[in-house]
């Protein structure tokens, strides 16, 4: 509202866990009353309710709460973001939102954490929680597993880019832009972790070093274009 700001939100994620953030919000039930775990934007609720996003219980106040019952704050649910079309009767737009962001995110889950067996179907969804907002990785995670992450194409699994007709005699994981006949086909393609539209990408490190190194602390290994095709070089900081 006027004078307000911006309305933000954000969840400690554990030290020994990894989080994905692939285009969408993952910050679900927010405890304010817990701020060593949650922190947001002072009159959060006080917005989501003006605004129609979401309704406290009657009998609670709005402010500095959360609840484990029906009416419990989601911030996703209620700052996600509504679809601005009409349904697509082709049911494309409808996969896109389920899977654009889902997929990416069971992809690293499952590879860090497989004994979890999370399901690739369960998707994204604005409006109720389907993956955990981070897990816990059954091995440590080096520079070299992150370099790979950014380069997956959901190699080994039923969703391989690189795999079938699409992917040419060469296996080619990229995918173009549909024409107007595509169009028309329920579905598209798989939304990999690495794309062929990608400008950069980078690992960034904050490293524990002796006091007399501390201008070194900081190592970011930067890439120019997609992730599978470039070559991360260190910069240190």
């Amino acid at each position: 509202g006027p004078g307000r700001g911006a309305v933000w939100a954000a969840q400690r994620v554990p030290d020994d866990s990894v989080t994905v953030v692939a285009n969408s919000f993952v910050i679900r039930h927010m405890d304010l009353s817990d701020p060593n775990t949650f922190l947001a934007s002072r009159d959060i609720h006080a917005i989501a309710s003006e605004l129609g996003f979401w309704s406290p219980p009657p009998s609670t106040s709005a402010v500095g709460l959360a609840w484990d019952d029906a009416g419990a704050f989601d911030f996703t649910a209620a700052f996600g973001g509504a679809p601005a079309s009409p349904p697509d009767p082709t049911g494309r737009k409808e996969l896109v939102a389920r899977f654009y962001s889902g997929r990416r995110m069971w992809r690293v889950f499952d590879l860090l954490a497989p004994a979890l067996q999370l399901d690739a179907d369960w998707g994204y969804l604005q409006d109720a929680p389907t993956y955990p907002l981070a897990v816990r990785p059954e091995k440590l995670v080096s520079v070299a597993d992150f370099f790979a992450l950014l380069r997956d194409h959901y190699e080994g699994t039923p969703f391989d880019l690189t795999a079938g007709p699409a992917a040419g005699p060469f296996g080619s994981p990229n995918r173009w832009g549909p024409g107007a006949g595509e169009r028309q086909v329920p579905g598209g393609w798989e939304r990999a972790i690495s794309m062929h539209r990608s400008l950069f990408s980078f690992v960034a490190q904050a490293r524990a070093v002796p006091d007399g190194e501390r201008a070194l602390s900081g190592l970011v290994w930067f890439g120019e274009d997609s992730p599978h095709a470039t070559c991360f070089v260190p910069f240190y900081l």
